[in-house]
């Protein structure tokens, strides 16, 4: 007679009764767009390529736990995620590099690095630290540190939780996280111009001047700057007499201010559309509080050219309008395919905080820690 392992016998009881899970649970310019990553002594290494990276994660031997009530932290404390959980798409806590990342892209002088010392990171030793000094702002007029995961999913709801911590005297990016859409690659060269439908879209998570957070967002529906309607014709009310095609914002109400120079968990999730539909989803969670979901029919707001105010004189005052929804792509080829932790700053953002200049750390730096992508709601660390 055959015996099985005492483990073996619960994991099999523990499959057996699993069922799915319920799916309802101050930028200016996309300008790193603009940059060929390897121009003017930039650098991006394949990751895939180093002898030193393995793709496939450590097995952990702990039990798998069918889906239930609660986050995916909730369920594996410590962030201990068994290969056999099927909503972690990628888990990466830097204890061994940037093991699993894809590639990491600079043109800041110098290259991206990984820290291991326990006193950088949010948990264990490992932490991703992206950094550049103003001197090399002054030289270059920008400068940018990207680590890039690609993804493959056949989900339309993902969610990312990354940890950070700018240290002191560093300032808020102009561009911060990135979630980019396409078929085949994210194109270049985009910043202002609003996408085709069957090519592309992207969506950032970026801080405002007061430490608060807003989606900055790229899809072929975007609204202009130009008229107070959000198009593009000339004579119209509100007219800037220029049609430009930045990043649409949606900025959370009632937010209070982020303490920067502490770790913070930071999650938002992107649903992608059904094709023809603008049943899109976007929502932002910061230390496990929902700060705010962008949601058709749902979402109280109004428009202002290419800002939905949710807040204000455009926003919750008005109880009767409400946001239309995202419809990000017109082709079902187009999906969530790369997510970026980006550190990316332009010159003038110091020259317009010249008084000051004795608070500003020469080295500019922001620290990333376990980082997970998911099918499901993670959760801050347990």
């Amino acid at each position: 007679m055959l015996t099985l392992p005492r483990h073996a016998l619960l994991f099999i009881l523990l499959s057996a009764c699993s069922s799915p899970i319920d799916e309802h649970p101050d930028a200016v310019g996309d300008s790193t767009q603009q940059r060929d990553s390897t121009r003017d002594g930039g650098t991006q290494r394949d990751l895939k390529t180093r002898p030193d990276i393995r793709r496939t994660q450590d097995s952990n031997t702990d039990l798998y736990v069918p889906p239930s009530e609660g986050t995916l932290s909730e369920r594996y404390p410590g962030d201990s995620f068994p290969t056999q959980e099927t909503a972690i798409l990628f888990h990466s806590d830097f204890e061994k590099g940037f093991q699993g990342w894809d590639s990491d892209t600079s043109w800041s002088g110098q290259p991206s690095t990984y820290e291991t010392k326990s006193e950088e990171a949010n948990n264990g030793t490992g932490s991703f630290k992206a950094a550049f000094t103003q001197a090399t702002l002054k030289s270059r007029g920008d400068a940018s540190v990207r680590l890039l995961k690609n993804i493959d999913s056949p989900s339309k709801k993902i969610y990312y939780r990354y940890y950070a911590r700018f240290a002191k005297g560093t300032l808020r990016p102009h561009h911060w996280t990135r979630v980019c859409g396409y078929d085949e690659n994210c194109p270049g060269g985009t910043a202002g111009l609003q996408p085709k439908g069957d090519v592309r879209f992207n969506t950032r998570v970026d801080i405002n001047g007061k430490n608060q957070l807003f989606f900055y967002t790229y899809w072929h529906e975007m609204r202009s700057g130009r008229c107070n309607d959000g198009s593009a014709t000339p004579g119209c009310e509100g007219d800037q007499g220029n049609t430009y095609y930045f990043g649409n914002r949606f900025k959370p109400a009632d937010q209070e201010s982020i303490v920067l120079t502490e770790w913070q968990c930071y999650e938002f999730m992107v649903k992608e559309n059904t094709i023809g539909e603008s049943d899109g989803e976007q929502a932002l969670w910061l230390n496990d509080k929902l700060l705010g979901q962008f949601i058709k029919s749902r979402t109280k707001g109004e428009w202002l050219r290419d800002n939905f105010y949710t807040e204000g004189e455009f926003g919750t005052d008005n109880q009767n309008s409400t946001f239309d929804g995202f419809n990000f792509r017109t082709d079902p080829k187009i999906k969530q395919r790369s997510f970026e932790l980006e550190f990316y700053q332009q010159q003038n953002t110091f020259e317009r905080l010249s008084d000051k200049a004795d608070e500003i750390a020469e080295e500019q730096a922001i620290y990333y820690d376990d980082v997970v992508i998911a099918t499901e709601r993670i959760g801050c660390r347990k």
